[in-house]
């Protein structure tokens, strides 16, 4: 009995300890809702987090952009600009459990430079790119986008700019471009017109 008892006290913590992650993230996103940042918008802080920012293991010295991305109807387009030696993106995509789906900026396979990042969601059988995207899986049918740019002689309107003016999310587009014509008359994707450049919240 005693066995017993210490095996569900166990499996109580197992639970509580894997379940806080997704928790925190769904947490989080009931917050942007909150304040009116839907799906495929991006909430920043210009003037830097600080103590009043409920967040758990955010800083108060680098520039804070998020948002959540819906997979919902199909894969979505995450432009992420570059930044230029003066500053950098420290970048990553988590699924809503936080379970990690890829990095992007400096960690990410943009290196820095900027890129599209073509987030699928589960499920998702149709075409995909033969290029210019990096693509990513996520488990789930959204995605939290979290990315630090870092401030440049402590001013962090560098990098808001940088993002404001080129971080974008926007609907994927197949047979547009980043498909080649051979996967076409292979009967492997259709012709899409030109990907909308989109305009993010």
């Amino acid at each position: 009995a005693l066995l017993y008892d210490h095996l569900d006290f166990i499996h109580g913590v197992q639970a509580f300890m894997g379940a806080y992650p997704g928790a925190s993230v769904v947490a989080i996103r009931r917050g942007f809702r909150s304040i009116g940042a839907e799906d495929n918008t991006v909430v920043c802080f210009p003037e830097l987090m600080d103590s009043a920012s409920l967040f758990l293991t955010a800083n108060c010295d680098t520039f804070y952009f998020l948002g959540f991305v819906d997979l919902s109807d199909g894969p979505m387009v995450v432009d992420v600009p570059p930044l230029g030696p003066s500053s950098a993106i420290l970048g990553t995509i988590d699924d809503m459990w936080f379970g990690w789906v890829t990095d992007f900026g400096v960690p990410g396979p943009d290196r820095g430079e900027g890129g599209r990042y073509l987030l699928v969601g589960p499920g998702y059988d149709g075409p995909l790119p033969d290029g210019g995207y990096y693509v990513a899986r996520s488990r789930t049918t959204r995605a939290l986008v979290l990315g630090r740019a870092f401030m440049v002689d402590n001013d962090p309107s560098v990098p808001a700019d940088a993002i404001r003016q080129g971080f974008r999310i926007s609907k994927y587009v197949p047979g547009a471009a980043g498909t080649a014509i051979a996967t076409y008359l292979a009967g492997r994707a259709s012709l899409g017109g030109a990907r909308p450049a989109g305009e993010t919240k």
